[in-house]
């Protein structure tokens, strides 16, 4: 009985060591997270993560093979770029793509997916990059339906891409075993529900590229409000110069006043959780945005013009609203009630986006840091439109929160703005101001048909200005590159 006592010991602590060594093996597998340094603000707010890769990251090497093996399912040719996004020369991913290992190398995507503009001065003229600033040709949801096409394909099987990620590196055999036993049909799994929860996004006008709902998904998903009918496409937002708007009422439709709690309820609306999130990162890059200038405008200006411009710009009124400081700028003004007309201190915009967010999603938001040291409280329910300063105002195309309106020369001219045209691209019309609308037939890129009768596309609204002389219409235009 000794001799077996012994034994027993024996193997039990053979067992408990094995035990550990595989826990600690697992552990490095699958969670052990591996810090990354930037070396500027710049970098971190381009490719840094915002933490989503623990819960909603695509392992690194299966997100590099996807569109090779699922051309079919992106809206052009071109790979990645057929979705509109910007890879610098050098970098590993796409700017607004972030590349963290959380056991296994992820990739997730970060606030400069949305928040970085580009621009040419011709189709084939340099790109050039601005941080900060809202993209034009980035589509969003396009890369969501994407990811789940391709995991709805009955191609999407570890005999199928694992021939593929070898093409493209060496990985151990312990990766490979990972990679086919684990990652493959997990990652598949994880896509085919992120489909089932974004069904609703079917029964309302797409997105477009420059373009998303930043608050239905984060209202039926992570607050667990029921699904309604409610439409809150909006147009991405540049965040630049954010110091001025410190205190100020914030997003298009002001629903919250906090830059802070802002920059933490983006992270969460992109996929990061509430353990996740990194508060310190987060830091840095708000800090950077309070002191972000706008883009000075790159193409010649009449400064005779400009100067009688704003003359214009202060005597019809827009410097109320819009200017620095003014008994407008950054504040609410309200939306006019149906057959309403618009006024001084009501506009006639589109209501679908204030009608979207309402009391109880705010009383559920603002609780949901309950029992975390960092907090959630200024988000509030709302029925109007923010004024915002206009700085960087040239790059800002298009125009109203829904952007409906695709140049500032558009703007002044309610009745010459476009029913349909078209979006996503980033070669600039320093005329008109805004990004080239009318390429139906280009090339270069797969344009979205945007269509002002479908709901909450309407161009109506924010006729101030319109009547005006063509001469002034023109030197305000002149004047607003400027800002």
């Amino acid at each position: 009985m000794r001799w077996t006592r012994r034994k027993l010991y024996r193997w039990g602590a053979v067992a408990a060591v094995v035990a550990v060594i595989f826990g600690i093996g697992a552990w490095r597998a699958m969670f052990r997270t591996v810090p990354v340094r930037w070396a500027s603000i710049e970098e971190e707010f381009k490719y840094g993560s915002i933490g989503v890769e623990p819960n909603q990251g695509v392992p690194y090497w299966l997100w590099m093979v996807l569109p090779r093996v699922f051309p079919e399912h992106l809206p052009g040719p071109g790979g990645w770029a057929a979705l509109g996004l910007t890879w610098e020369e050098g970098a590993e991913l796409p700017v607004g793509f972030s590349k963290l290992t959380v056991g296994f190398p992820r990739v997730g995507i970060n606030c400069a997916l949305c928040h970085t503009a580009t621009w040419r001065a011709t189709p084939e003229g340099e790109r050039h990059l601005v941080e900060a600033g809202n993209t034009s040709t980035v589509d969003v949801q396009a890369y969501q339906r994407f990811l789940v096409k391709c995991a709805k394909d009955p191609r999407f099987t570890a005999d199928v891409l694992m021939p593929q990620i070898t093409y493209v590196t060496r990985l151990s055999a312990a990766d490979q075993a990972l990679y086919r036993n684990v990652l493959i049909p997990q990652t598949r799994s994880a896509l085919l529900a992120l489909g089932e929860a974004a069904e609703w996004m079917d029964s309302r006008p797409d997105w477009g590229p420059g373009r998303v709902d930043p608050f239905n998904p984060v209202k039926f998903g992570m607050l667990g409000r029921p699904v309604d009918g409610t439409i809150g496409n909006s147009d991405m937002m540049a965040i630049w110069d954010l110091q001025q708007r410190q205190g100020k009422d914030l997003h298009w439709d002001g629903l919250q006043s906090s830059i802070h709690e802002v920059v933490l309820s983006s992270a969460l609306g992109d996929g990061a959780s509430r353990v996740s999130i990194p508060l310190d990162a987060l830091d840095r890059v708000e800090d950077w945005l309070l002191e972000v200038p706008a883009p000075a405008h790159p193409f010649p200006v009449d400064r005779a013009k400009a100067a009688r411009g704003g003359q214009v710009y202060g005597a019809a009124g827009c410097a109320g609203c819009h200017g620095r400081p003014g008994d407008w700028t950054a504040r609410l003004v309200p939306v006019a009630a149906p057959g309403e007309p618009e006024s001084n201190d009501r506009v006639a915009t589109d209501d679908h986006r204030v009608k979207m967010w309402d009391q109880p999603s705010a009383t559920t938001y603002n609780r949901y840091a309950s029992g975390y040291d960092w907090k959630l409280s200024h988000f509030k329910d709302v029925n109007a439109y923010v004024a915002a300063p206009l700085s960087g105002v040239w790059l800002r195309s298009p125009y109203l929160h829904n952007g409906s309106v695709p140049t500032l020369w558009h703007l002044l001219r309610p009745e010459q703005r476009p029913a349909v045209f078209y979006r996503g691209y980033d070669v600039y019309d320093p005329v008109q101001v805004g990004f080239r609308w009318n390429v139906a037939g280009a090339d270069d890129r797969r344009f979205f048909r945007y269509d002002t009768s479908l709901r909450g596309n309407s161009n109506r609204g924010h006729a101030y200005g319109a009547a005006l002389s063509e001469a002034d219409k023109d030197a305000l235009v002149e004047y607003l590159k400027t800002l």
